[in-house]
């Protein structure tokens, strides 16, 4: 559905894309290099002090289009941080405990059903961020490596040999 918000310097269309609200796609990330949404719907908790229950899917969905696709689902789990490659060719998303799990759209490419314990934080190049319980690692998707590179700040560790990490985001230059 469409709605103009009237008349006036700041005039504005709202688009509603359909298909994410009859999935009730919950969780999800925008790729904006491929005009892209990937979500995940699951069912909802009963009560508010439980998480979201199986079946669980993973969803991809064209922002011009409004036109959506189940890529994955699978009984009995709940997934979770959905994130879409930078070129749009694999997605990782998290399930179980802790564990990313990277896979490939379409034709398959290099390390296309890897797995990394943690959970995602980010996706840049062919590089996923994932913290390993307060482990900050970068996964390099092409190469299949891990690189530590610190532990994330918490508690009073007073420990000289330790490196301490902050993980604030992405940052972007245009």
């Amino acid at each position: 559905f469409e709605m103009d918000n009237g008349p006036g310097p700041f005039r504005t269309k709202l688009r509603q894309i359909e298909y994410v609200e009859e999935f009730k796609i919950a969780e999800y990330e925008i790729n904006t290099a491929t005009n892209q949404l990937i979500g995940v719907s699951y069912t909802a908790p009963e009560a508010l002090d439980q998480g979201p229950t199986p079946p669980s899917a993973i969803h991809l969905v064209d922002l011009i289009t409004g036109e959506g696709q189940l890529i994955f689902g699978q009984e009995g789990f709940v997934f979770g941080h959905p994130f879409l490659s930078p070129d749009g060719t694999m997605y990782a998303h998290d399930y179980r405990d802790d564990i990313v799990r990277i896979r490939a759209l379409g034709a398959g490419r290099e390390n296309s059903d890897a797995k990394v314990s943690g959970y995602t934080l980010a996706w840049i190049g062919d590089t996923l961020i994932v913290d390993r319980q307060g482990e900050i690692i970068l996964y390099n998707v092409s190469e299949d490596l891990v690189t530590s590179i610190g532990r994330t700040v918490g508690g009073s560790y007073n420990d000289p040999d330790r490196v301490v990490v902050r993980y604030v985001g992405v940052v972007t230059a245009n």
